[in-house]
């Protein structure tokens, strides 16, 4: 039988680490709400060409990083990556409730500000 401990800790970060926190939370909510924006934006327009996976995603946001989002030079690489996992978990969470014909499939939503919190927060510790 194995024990399992747990320890919380709390964190007291400056006015310096709380802004590079809600800088990172705004770049995971700015890149999730950007490529669901393009995942409807290629599914409305009939191509499908894009597939609704990290991988895909990432090699398009890396090509428009460097020309329409220099800002996120200054961020953690993660943060981005992270978002996109999060977007790709969330099309295999639909897909599978379609697959099983569940009443209620849960298209993946925009997210607001303020939804983000977990991930900053288990990349950054």
């Amino acid at each position: 039988m194995t024990d399992y401990k747990a320890y919380k800790t709390e964190l007291k970060p400056n006015n310096k680490q709380k802004t590079l926190f809600a800088k990172h939370a705004g770049c995971a909510r700015f890149v999730y709400n950007w490529a669901l924006g393009l995942l409807k934006e290629d599914h409305d327009s009939g191509r499908k060409e894009i597939k609704p996976n990290a991988y895909a995603l990432q090699k398009i946001l890396t090509q428009k990083k460097k020309t329409e989002f220099p800002w996120m030079k200054e961020l953690s690489c993660d943060t981005p990556e992270f978002a996109l996992v999060n977007l790709e978990d969330g099309f295999k969470g639909f897909f599978k409730n379609i697959k099983n014909k569940k009443a209620k499939a849960g298209f993946p939503r925009f997210k607001k500000k303020g939804s983000f919190v977990a991930i900053v927060s288990h990349m950054i510790i």
